[in-house]
């Protein structure tokens, strides 16, 4: 059974749902918070337009939170629905190949010569993160480019500070054997949708291999539906424009 990583959020034991609806930690919000949304109640109906983007809300997580204040913008505000069935992450112009499946030989041999390229044909060398006292080791680096296999970054007790400092380290992050994942190994799928959003805004490239295309990675049982967020990324992450300017 893994051990829990700092703010990971990771279950154990069978009680846990994956992804549960219920945290087991109390929400707090801040003062700030509390009147940011008191200005926004107030000033709801000031003849203003607002746009908005919704967010996923399947399971109903912190939804006591917000059903007042959909209720008042219904009540004082014109709602138009911009909603659309096409995620226009999708369908955008790729350059070179980054996302490998099946992760079997051929993927690692395109692996290793997109490494050599990027890196000047350096072996590369672990790096250590440092990260509130404590480390972790990133297998290979050279030149701002980090290469690890999944289980390095996803089989260990990390959490988002850690994948943070991560993203922060690298600009470009190669990545092996990216499996199928489900309820069974949920430890491993969370702190990969963790560490998927850490690397999305910090805008770092990422190069990987996995058993299937994004969108088929997680595709049944629970916790499904909340990483087809995670395989929407992915795929915008293989846009030819894609990564920070370093």
């Amino acid at each position: 059974m893994s051990r829990r990583g700092e703010g990971d959020g990771l279950r154990h034991g069978k009680a846990s749902p994956v992804f549960p609806q219920h945290p087991p930690c109390k929400i707090q919000r801040s003062a700030d918070q509390d009147a940011g949304l008191g200005r926004a109640l107030d000033d709801a109906g000031d003849g203003r337009s607002r746009i908005g983007r919704g967010g996923r809300d399947h399971a109903g997580l912190n939804r006591q939170l917000f059903l007042p204040f959909i209720a008042l913008i219904r009540q004082r505000l014109e709602v138009v629905c911009l909603d659309s069935a096409v995620d226009h992450r999708q369908g955008r112009e790729t350059g070179g190949q980054v996302w490998f499946c099946p992760a079997d030989a051929g993927a690692k041999a395109a692996m290793d010569a997109i490494w050599f390229n990027l890196t000047g044909d350096a072996a590369g060398e672990p790096r250590r993160i440092e990260v509130g006292g404590r480390s972790f080791t990133l297998p290979q680096f050279a030149d701002g480019v980090g290469r690890s296999g999944f289980w390095d970054l996803c089989g260990k007790p990390l959490g988002p500070a850690d994948y943070l400092a991560l993203s922060r380290a690298v600009s470009v992050l190669m990545i092996d054997g990216i499996p199928r994942l489900s309820a069974s190994n949920y430890n491993e799928a969370k702190r990969f949708v963790t560490l998927i959003d850490a690397l999305y805004e910090a805008k770092v490239r990422l190069i990987a291999s996995g058993a299937d295309q994004p969108e088929q990675l997680y595709n049944e049982g629970e916790g499904s539906f909340e990483f087809e967020r995670t395989a929407s990324r992915l795929r915008e992450m293989q846009d030819a424009a894609w990564g920070r300017q370093v």
